[in-house]
């Protein structure tokens, strides 16, 4: 048990149960025997309630009307057996043996949505047994009937691997929020629990549990538990299902299922004796264990309901119970310092865990289920390994008794004491965090799913939201939240107060309409004004973007006459040197044709001399030739005679001296005759010399013709092409001169074009002087009126403050009044009047909203108005009208200069083109 150390009184020898209602609180029930010491009588056999005998008439008055083979609403037939087992389209409505969680039975008792019959009170209590004992006793069809074995639970049985977090983890919908008991002062918080994986925090209540929101604090809503007290509370590993634990002291108890998001009870199991103190369910849903003061540990099956194992080892009453994350183990403690670790599976005990010199009064598994927390009343907290069950860490946590443990996901513990406070570990066993003390004994305490807040609650049922870094309290929650009627009328005094504070506020909004009209009437005025100055102003500015257009196409239409004289110009400067070199190239060419003509001429006469000195002396060379031929044969002869007589002389031994003489003689004149043979030679080589130095020039004489004709040739081709050049450029001067006169002429129209973009400028800067001097005078006006305005303004936001406050004020107690709408049709009428007095008064709110909307809204014209006036007409229409007189200004200088520069082309293009006629026209 997670509470106060319960004990056991003995008066007169017989031992009285006692129930422990509010945690340390010990009511004693005189006249209620335990069932453990005393025998009940035997009942008689109770009789068999049957679909046929006993519930079908019940069904015909009550159900047959609606739900019938035709006209089955909600997919569901009562009429006959087969269709009620069968169920309707959001699946069966009864579970055989257990009413409650069988749906045709919770929205028959009114314990669920929609309640049956609709719009009418519960059906009489006789009829209600009859159909409580019918479900009981298996639903069976007729007398002849054999009662069924027990359904399964429609349990889910897919559920996240234990330290995994859910995709989507359960949180509670749209649940019943009205509460089952209410009490002017809460009770003992005796079971507190937080989803693993959401902001979920459950609080055990007077036959209820009430859900909140970590985050928020806010109440989600009521799970009823009729069957007693809850002690106990679990959420399964992933989160989805809530255990709710508890009952009657020393009458009954019982263990109930519900799914988080929908509210639903799945499934009921056990029927102890006594209460249930301690429970868990297995991670993988299958099982539900439980035990209190009956000493005994009863392990049921989810599915079917039945007792798997039932443990008998512990000697007093078990306190707490809980499953090991992976699902192996189970633990459980009892008052007599007793703790024990069992196999889940087989309920074979695995550890016997000895330390703690008193009761001990909860367990807790690190999220590895490799180490066991353990809390005592001897005021310690031990921690203990699975192999050898050895205690790893002992901690002295509070004075007096610790009251509960839980570990967090990461290690991190928290618990409760008898010295009123709650404290936080860290994973290795040291103190984080002790929070600020209660009035009473701490009972209970849990992490949220994240770690970062801590749940607290003690004895006198106070119950505490912390922030977990720094201690600070963030909420303040109930286990006895107040009624549906008791918020219905909080938000009626609400109302009733924010009409009262809202009536001067009406009364000034009634006054402050009166001034905002009047004032309204003087900003229209200023409107039409100010509609006047922006039209007057449109006028000016479409005026001087006329005129800048104007000057915009004069400066565009300068530059392209600018821009076709610089062609021009390039254009005539082009020709003009091309004429210069073409000129050059005919001077080059006449030059050299008449060079080339001289030396030809020079050439041929030279040729001719050459020529004929060259015939005189081949002359000559004949004559000598002849001379020498002559003189050989002389000298020939000569020899002859002189080898003649010389013979004669020979064969005579004594030659005379006549022949000696004339052998003298004919040897002289062959001396001589060889001399002038020699003589005659040498002539003959200087003539061959003089003959071929003749020859080489006529030669060199011959090529200089060759060449002279050449180069006469190759000047006349260039005179050619030179006369070709010339009309060439004798045509593009005549283009050119066309293109001057077509570039006058355009800068005469650009000149006339200007002239009238001049006076069209001049009368509309008059006009857009006269339009702002006007827009000034609209704008003074305006002025004035803003300023009224202003301090009307002033005013009404102090109504709009005091307005805004009120509409807040209604507007959170119409959604209180909502809630109670929805929550409770009983309250129907009386929030009916509720909404139509908030709507009234938010009308009226929304009214005073929306004047001051439409006021805000002309200080914003009125703003943008005098911003648009100043940038436009006296800043925009002045920079317009100067930008258009510089324009025309520049479009007249540049067209002035564009047409000088045109004229003086033209010149140089007349002067170029009459040179090139005088040089090459016609003579």
């Amino acid at each position: 048990m997670k509470d106060d150390v319960p004990v056991a009184v003995r008066f007169s020898g017989c031992r009285i149960a006692v129930g422990v209602l509010f945690s340390g609180l010990i009511l004693l029930l005189p006249g209620v025997v335990s069932a453990a010491d005393e025998a009940k009588p035997e009942e008689p056999a109770a009789e068999r309630v049957t679909y046929d005998d006993h519930l079908r008439p019940i069904l015909r008055e009550q159900c047959f009307i609606c739900h019938n083979q035709n006209e089955k609403r909600g997919g569901l037939a009562l009429d006959l057996y087969g269709s009620l087992m069968e169920g309707g389209s959001s699946g069966e409505i009864v579970v055989n043996f257990d009413p409650s969680s069988s749906r045709l039975w919770t929205l028959v008792n009114h314990d669920e949505t929609p309640i049956m019959p609709p719009g009418q009170d519960r059906i009489a209590d006789a009829q209600l047994q009859v159909l409580r004992a019918w479900i009981e006793g298996g639903a069976l069809e007729n007398l002849g009937s054999k009662a069924p074995k027990k359904k399964a639970s429609s349990l889910a049985l897919t559920v996240t691997p234990a330290g995994q977090r859910p995709e989507n983890p359960a949180m509670p919908g749209d649940l019943w929020r009205q509460p089952v008991v209410f009490t002017e002062r809460p009770g003992a918080v005796t079971a507190v629990a937080a989803s693993p994986w959401a902001p979920v925090i459950a609080v055990g209540g007077q036959k209820q549990v009430v859900l909140y929101d970590s985050d928020t604090g806010e109440h989600l809503g009521i799970l009823p538990f009729p069957e007693g007290e809850p002690y106990v509370l679990k959420f399964s590993k992933d989160g989805s299902v809530l255990l709710v634990g508890g009952g009657r002291g020393a009458h009954s108890g019982y263990v109930a299922l519900y799914d988080v998001e929908t509210g639903r009870r799945i499934v009921r199991l056990g029927d102890e004796l006594d209460v249930v103190l301690a429970a868990d369910i297995s991670p993988d849903l299958r099982q539900v264990a439980m035990g209190g003061p009956e000493r005994l540990i009863r392990i049921y099956s989810t599915e079917t309901g039945e007792t798997l194992h039932e443990i008998k080892k512990h000697n007093d009453w078990v306190y707490a119970i809980e499953y090991s994350p992976d699902g192996v183990l189970l633990a459980t403690s009892d008052r007599a310092n007793g703790l024990f670790v069992w196999e889940a599976d087989t309920a074979r005990q695995w550890l016997d865990l000895r330390g703690h010199n008193e009761a001990v009064t909860d367990v807790s598994w690190r999220a590895d289920s490799n180490v066991l927390a353990s809390s005592s009343a001897d005021g310690t907290v031990k921690l203990w390994e699975m192999n050898e069950g050895s205690t790893v860490r002992n901690i002295n946590a509070h004075d007096g008794g610790v009251m509960s443990v839980h570990f967090t996901h990461d290690g991190q513990m928290v618990t409760s004491g008898r010295d009123r406070t709650v404290k936080t570990w860290a994973a290795e066993g040291n103190a984080l965090r002790t929070y600020p003390a209660f009035a009473e004994t701490a009972l209970q305490s849990v992490f949220t799913h994240d770690g970062n807040r801590v749940l607290g609650g003690d004895w006198s049922g106070e119950l505490r939201l912390w922030d977990a870094a720094d201690g600070e309290q963030v909420a303040l929650l109930r286990s006895n939240p107040p009624t549906l009627a008791m918020v219905l009328e909080e938000a009626q005094q609400t109302l009733e107060a924010a009409k009262t504070a809202a009536q001067p506020v009406l009364a000034s909004l009634e006054e402050a309409e009166k001034v905002v009209a009047q004032k309204t009437q003087a900003l229209e005025a200023a409107l039409q004004a100010k509609e006047a100055s922006d039209k007057a102003a449109a006028e000016a500015q479409t005026q001087s973007q006329a005129a800048m257009q104007n000057a915009e196409q004069m400066a565009a239409a300068a530059q392209q006459a600018d821009d076709r004289l610089s062609e021009q110009r390039t254009a005539h400067q082009q020709a003009t040197e091309k004429l210069v070199a073409a000129q050059t190239r005919v001077a080059e060419t006449v030059a050299g044709a008449t060079q080339a003509i001289q030396e030809q001429a020079e050439a041929t006469t030279t040729a001719e001399k050459a020529a004929s000195d060259l015939a005189a002396s081949e002359a000559q060379l004949s004559e000598a030739e002849a001379k020498v031929s002559e003189d050989q044969k002389a000298v020939d002869q000569a020899k002859a005679d002189v080898e003649k007589l010389e013979a004669e002389v020979a064969d005579q031994e004594q030659p005379n001296e006549e022949q000696a003489e004339a052998l003298k003689a004919a040897r002289q004149r062959l001396e001589v005759a060889q001399a002038e043979i020699e003589a005659a030679r040498q002539q003959h080589g200087q003539v061959q010399e003089q003959v071929a130095a003749k020859k080489q020039t006529v030669e060199q004489t011959a090529q200089a013709r060759t060449q002279a004709g050449q180069a006469v040739e190759q000047a006349k081709a260039r005179q050619v092409e030179a006369e070709a050049d010339r009309d060439q450029l004798a045509a593009e001067v005549e283009k050119m001169a066309a293109h001057v006169a077509a570039s006058e002429q355009a800068l005469q129209e650009a000149q006339a074009a200007k002239q009238q973009a001049d006076q069209n400028a001049a009368e509309k800067a008059a006009a857009a002087k006269s339009a702002a001097e006007q827009a000034e005078s609209d704008q003074a006006a305006a002025e004035k009126a803003a300023g009224e305005k202003q301090a009307a303004n002033e005013k009404l936001a102090e109504y709009q403050e005091a307005a805004e406050w009120a509409e807040q004020e209604v507007i959170l107690a119409g959604a209180a009044v909502m809630f109670a709408e929805i929550e409770k049709d009983a309250f129907d009428q009386a929030a009916e009047q509720l909404a139509q007095a908030a709507e009234q008064t938010r009308r009226q709110a929304e009214k005073a909203a929306e004047l001051a909307e439409a006021t805000e809204k002309l200080q914003a014209e009125l703003a943008e108005f005098q911003s648009e006036l100043d940038s436009a007409m006296s800043s925009a229409v002045r920079r317009a009208s100067q930008e258009a007189a510089a324009a025309q200004t520049q479009a007249a200088e540049q067209t002035a200069a564009a047409a000088a520069d045109a004229q003086q082309s033209a010149e140089e293009a007349a002067a170029a083109h009459r040179l090139f006629q005088e040089a090459y026209g016609p003579q």
